[in-house]
């Protein structure tokens, strides 16, 4: 046996040597470099033995793996829709250019790359009318729906959007039940009881209104930020039991009409009420909802904990840092470090570190300041030969130590599996 050991061993040696950052995007606060993809040069930077470590010290651990990220994207409101027919009108090339920017997810294709868009189900404060899809008072048996009430570019953009990224996902949200559910406007007030199953069902009537103009539905929240009533644009407050009853309600809808992997996302709101609404709604509800969203605009990410440390299988939330950063310059740099799987079990996983340098040193003028640092992988560190002293622009890499200037670096590099 022991030279299959000695093999083995000699295998995982070899590959741990052979770990190389080879590709680097950065973005500098002085503009000379927006989202610029190189290489490094003359040959790829090796994670070799550790030697002395550099005024920070970026240890990324990968045998401890947070959560999973769905996805990066942002919303498709009215607006934003109209910017993009507008553009394909004017001016296709740039058009289809443009979103193969955004939305590209091949490997190499220099994108953004983002999959996940929240799209509102009817008018929101990004609309140029305030419609819902159905705006015939009184109409419970949702007779008049109509999902063409949005504006049709809407859907052509999405349906773009889908031709480029096949594998994204549509998150819808209502920011107001129709009016006439409420108190005769869309703009604040609250949805009357009565009308919690004609909700549900119209819910579902917007489900199948997607499905009808090809635009699958990764997943539906209830009511977006239900603990605003805002009176000058859509908005809708709606108490924990009312979510509730709604969730539970579509959730049996859902699953009678072909949407049973279609997920139900309550809250949709700050962390400051993390302790309360969400953990409240799961309570009364949790069998119908696959897990709630955080907004950011009030509290910080840290409350989250009070939901998920109750709840850590229902949660959707923000990505948090998950290395460690040491050494007296550690303060300048906020990190993120990632592993992406890959299509083949046999394919070495992608790793990346986002690096953010904010050290402006500024008390009362601009002063940004680059900051050397290392970076530690698997017990070894990355490194170029000592005879060579390399500049790429605004980075500088030099024995083991990596020079981040103000703006924010990404770094590429593959492993096998831990």
């Amino acid at each position: 046996m022991r030279p299959v050991s000695t093999l083995v061993l000699l295998g995982l040696l070899k590959a741990v040597a052979s770990q190389q950052i080879s590709d680097i995007w950065q973005t500098t606060w002085d503009r000379k470099m927006l989202f610029t993809y190189f290489q490094p040069t003359p040959d790829p930077i090796n994670f070799v033995s550790p030697g002395a470590i550099g005024s920070a010290d970026i240890v990324v651990d990968d045998s401890s793996v947070y959560q999973t990220i769905l996805g990066f994207g942002a919303s498709l409101t009215d607006s934003s829709a109209q910017l993009f027919h507008n553009l394909k009108s004017q001016n296709s090339n740039n058009y289809w250019e443009l979103l193969d920017y955004l939305f590209n997810i091949t490997d190499a294709a220099d994108s953004a790359g983002f999959s996940y868009i929240r799209v509102p189900l009817g008018a929101s404060d990004f609309s140029a009318n305030t419609y819902s899809y159905d705006d015939t008072s009184g109409d419970v048996n949702l007779n008049a729906f109509n999902i063409g009430a949005a504006p049709s570019y809407v859907f052509s953009t999405l349906s773009d959007i889908l031709s480029i990224n096949q594998g994204l996902r549509v998150h819808v949200v209502p920011w107001s039940p129709p009016g006439w559910m409420k108190s005769g406007t869309m703009d604040g007030g609250s949805l009357n009881t009565a009308y919690i199953s004609v909700m549900a069902n119209y819910l579902l009537k917007s489900l199948q209104g997607f499905q009808s103009k090809g635009i699958p539905i990764y997943a539906i929240s209830i009511q977006n930020e239900p603990e605003n009533s805002n009176p000058t644009y859509p908005t809708c407050s709606m108490p924990v039991s009312t979510e509730a009853q709604i969730g539970l309600k579509l959730r049996t809808l859902m699953n009678s009409n072909g949407f049973q992997n279609t997920k139900i996302i309550g809250y949709e709101h700050n962390w400051v009420d993390a302790a309360n609404y969400p953990v409240q709604l799961m309570q009364q509800a949790g069998s119908a909802f696959d897990g709630v969203s955080f907004h950011c605009y009030q509290g910080s990410v840290s409350e989250q904990a009070e939901f998920t440390s109750q709840y850590p299988n229902k949660v959707w939330w923000m990505p948090s840092d998950y290395d460690f950063v040491d050494a007296p310059s550690s303060w300048a740099l906020q990190v993120g470090a990632y592993v992406t799987g890959r299509v083949l079990s046999t394919d070495w996983e992608r790793y990346s570190i986002v690096v953010l340098n904010w050290d402006d040193s500024a008390s009362t003028t601009w002063n940004p300041q680059p900051v050397e640092a290392t970076i530690e992988f698997r017990g070894m560190q990355a490194s170029i030969p000592e005879a060579t002293h390399l500049l790429l622009l605004d980075l500088v890499m030099f024995q083991a130590t990596y020079t981040f200037p103000v703006g924010v670096t990404t770094l590429w590099w593959y492993a096998p599996a831990n």
